[in-house]
This record gives structure tokens, C-alpha cells and sequence, in this order.
């Protein structure tokens, strides 16, 4: 009897520890299948990605070597450019810029035996003209320099351009040509010109007819043309010079 009960009770244990383990199988069952569709609501919620999230950056793919090529395919030409492209813009400035102004229209011609006659050697109150690269003008008004014995009056009744720029102040040095002159003094001797020709004291009467500077027509010279050019040039290199020394101190 006692047995019977026993093996009854050993049965009971058995049958109860079994639908136990059944029913927690069961439960852990219940608990993945709500997960997955807890999973599987949560990603049809979720957005989806574009495209370009997706795809890997184009730049994690590339080697030290690309990278260094597209650097040097932008770089280079941007720094050549800061550093000669705006000197070249400058030196073309320089190039453009006007440095004599065309030949006036029906102006007087004078010959070298008429601009003599206007010296004041004694300062008895006459007229003086001089000339600067060919341009007469009338210094009258400034005979303090140009009358007696004053530090101009040997440019009065001659051209005095080679003068002006050598500071050989002799009626031999008037005579020479501009051919030995240095292209710093070609440079000086555009600014004494357009000095006469802004000063409003000194009136413009024409232009000396001379192989250096004008024709009996009025029509500039191949050795003034020579000059004009030699000037420019060196306007430009001028330029350049002075861009380069700007382009190197920014280095």
C-alpha cells in the first residue's frame, strides 16, 4: 500500500515537474515570437535609408596616391596663379597703361634757328622757350630758372632732354641723341615732359623738327619711337620685378 502511495506520489512529481518545463518552453517560445514581431513591427516603422547613406564614401576608397593626384590637379593651378597669374595681370596693366599722348593736330613746327632765338641771357625781360623731347614750351613765366645766369638758362633755346636726365648742364650734351641713356632715365625723362606739359605757367607752342624727336609733317621719329618703346619696356619689367617681390614675400 505504502508502495502503491509512493510510486503514485513519485508519478504525481514527475508529471508536475514535466508540465512545468512544458509550460516554461512555452512561455520562452511566446517571449521569441513577440520579440520577432516586436522586431518586425520595429523595422517596417523605420525609415528607410537613401541611397547615398547606403553607398560607402567615395573618398574611404581611394589610395594616398588619388588623393594626392586631385590635390595637385586643384592646388597647383590656384598657386600658380596667386603667384605668377596676378603678376602677369600686373605686367599687362603696365603694358596698357598710356605713356605719351598722340602727336596734336596741326601744330606749329619750329626749326632749331627759331627756338634760339628765345634766350634771355642778359634777363632783359625777353621771351624763353626751351624743348623737352621735342616739345616747346615758353618758360617765360618761370625766368627765375631760365634767364641770366640762372641754374637752367643753358636749356633755354635748345632741346634740353639729355640734360634734364644726365644733369650735364653743357650745350654739348643737349646735341646727343637718347640712344646711351640708361631705361631708369628714359623713365625720368617721361615725367619732366609731362611735368612742362601739366605746369599751366608754361604755354605749349609746337614742335621741334629734329631727327630725334619730329618731322617737318609732325610726325614722330624712328629714334623717338625707339625711345618710347624702350621706356615701356621698361615700365613692364618694372612691373614684373615688383610682382614677383610681392608674390616671394607672401611665401
Amino acid at each position: 500500500m505504502q508502495y502503491t502511495r509512493s510510486v503514485s506520489c513519485r508519478t504525481m512529481t514527475l508529471t508536475q515537474r514535466s508540465g512545468s518545463q512544458i509550460q516554461r518552453s512555452n512561455a520562452s517560445q511566446d517571449d521569441r515570437a513577440a520579440q520577432i514581431r516586436t522586431s518586425s513591427n520595429t523595422s517596417n516603422n523605420m525609415p528607410t535609408a537613401s541611397t547615398d547613406e547606403v553607398q560607402p564614401n567615395a573618398h574611404s576608397n581611394m589610395s594616398a596616391w588619388q588623393r594626392l593626384a586631385i590635390l595637385a590637379l586643384i592646388g597647383v593651378p590656384a598657386l600658380l596663379y596667386s603667384r605668377f597669374g596676378k603678376a602677369s595681370a600686373v605686367v599687362e596693366d603696365a603694358a596698357d597703361k598710356p605713356r605719351m599722348p598722340e602727336p596734336r593736330n596741326n601744330a606749329r613746327m619750329i626749326t632749331h634757328e627759331e627756338l634760339a632765338k628765345y634766350v634771355d641771357p642778359e634777363n632783359e625781360g625777353k621771351d624763353i622757350w626751351l624743348s623737352i623731347m621735342g616739345e616747346v614750351y615758353d618758360v617765360t613765366n618761370g625766368r627765375d630758372y631760365y634767364a641770366g645766369k640762372s641754374g637752367y638758362a643753358v636749356f633755354a633755346g635748345r632741346d634740353a632732354s639729355v640734360p634734364f636726365v644726365t644733369g650735364t648742364f653743357t650745350k654739348e650734351e643737349s646735341k646727343k641723341t637718347t640712344d646711351g641713356v640708361k631705361p631708369g632715365d628714359l623713365d625720368a625723362l617721361i615725367d619732366w615732359r609731362k611735368f612742362y606739359e601739366d605746369e599751366d605757367k608754361y604755354e605749349f607752342q609746337g614742335y621741334l623738327i629734329d631727327e630725334r624727336w619730329y618731322t617737318e609733317d609732325g610726325k614722330r621719329t624712328p629714334h623717338h619711337e625707339k625711345l618710347l618703346r624702350r621706356a615701356e619696356e621698361w615700365e613692364v619689367e618694372k612691373a614684373r620685378k615688383k610682382a614677383e617681390r610681392a608674390a616671394r614675400s607672401k611665401k
